[in-house]
């Protein structure tokens, strides 16, 4: 029994030390209600959905006027070149001809939502496959590390700026490149 309760001690401790560390870190803690949690998810939905389908107006939808979206540390991590794109109109002009040449899906997982005042914070792992549209044998699998700044614009929340890392990747990199 002692053995047992040793145990739980030492678990207890494990998890305040474990708590105290993570509240610290507000990329880890979430503070948001249910209701603001999907809110501010939506953002990130609205960007993925809109680049699986195609769709420029949903693009737009999930950006400031000044928004950002920078692929450079992913980038750096593959071996390619793609650079920090301000401005939505922008953008949608990088992004939208970038995808044409490609099929592809976005899985979004693991958000966590912080959430003060206007401005909200949000950490989430994202799949992303892209499939050569001209050989559909080719792919590229990505499991990528996004953290977004957002700003409540009244209802809808929107993106000002988004940092997108790689955590690992399998298949052909040369598809991202139309090579």
């Amino acid at each position: 029994m002692t053995k047992a309760k040793n145990l739980l001690a030492a678990m207890a401790v494990s998890a305040a030390a474990l708590t105290s560390t993570a509240m610290a870190d507000t990329s880890f803690t979430q503070n948001a209600t249910p209701a603001e949690h999907l809110a501010v998810v939506d953002a990130l939905h609205r960007f993925a959905w809109g680049m699986d389908t195609d769709d420029g107006s949903l693009i737009a939808s999930a950006f400031t006027e000044d928004g950002i979206a920078d692929f450079s540390p992913a980038a750096k991590r593959l071996g390619i070149q793609f650079p920090m794109i301000s401005g939505r109109d922008n953008i949608l002009g990088g992004l939208v001809p970038f995808a044409a040449g490609l099929i592809t899906t976005h899985t979004i997982g693991n958000a966590r939502v912080y959430v003060t005042g206007d401005t909200a914070k949000l950490r989430a792992l994202v799949e992303a496959q892209q499939i050569s549209v001209k050989d559909q044998s080719r792919f590229v699998l990505l499991k990528n590390d996004y953290t977004v700044d957002l700003a409540r614009d009244g209802e809808t929340w929107k993106i000002k700026s988004m940092s997108i890392d790689n955590i690992w990747k399998s298949g052909d990199i040369k598809v991202i490149t139309g090579e």
